[in-house]
């Protein structure tokens, strides 16, 4: 009865430990898709779209960070294309090109919006 209790309190813990690591994956997903979606409206000010995607680039490398060996290589593909296209949006910013950091920036939430779909 003894083994009962503990094996019950082991799984309930891990259930619980799980459910956090999935909803702090979800609200980072969501800031960075927030972020990326901000600086798509800034898109005359490089400033500005630039803070923004930066902020999502934080977000989704966080998400980066926290699935590691916790996702399928093809949610691991679309983390790193996201990663990728929100790197070539802050250069195109940093080059006061707001048009193609636009571009990177709709690629990226493409990316992340395949991956909060999994």
């Amino acid at each position: 009865m003894k083994k009962v209790l503990t094996i019950l309190a082991i799984g309930v813990l891990a259930l619980f430990i799980s459910s956090q690591i999935n909803a702090s994956e979800t609200g980072s997903l969501a800031d960075a898709i927030k972020h990326a979606e901000m600086a798509k409206t800034h898109g005359d000010d490089e400033k500005k779209l630039l803070h923004h995607v930066e902020m999502s680039l934080k977000h989704v490398e966080e998400i980066d960070r926290e699935a590691l060996g916790k996702v399928n290589a093809e949610e691991e593909k679309l983390i790193n294309a996201a990663i990728m296209h929100l790197q070539e949006a802050i250069s195109h910013a940093e080059m006061d090109h707001a048009d193609a950091a636009s571009k990177s920036i709709d690629k990226a939430l493409k990316e992340m919006r395949q991956f909060s779909a999994k």
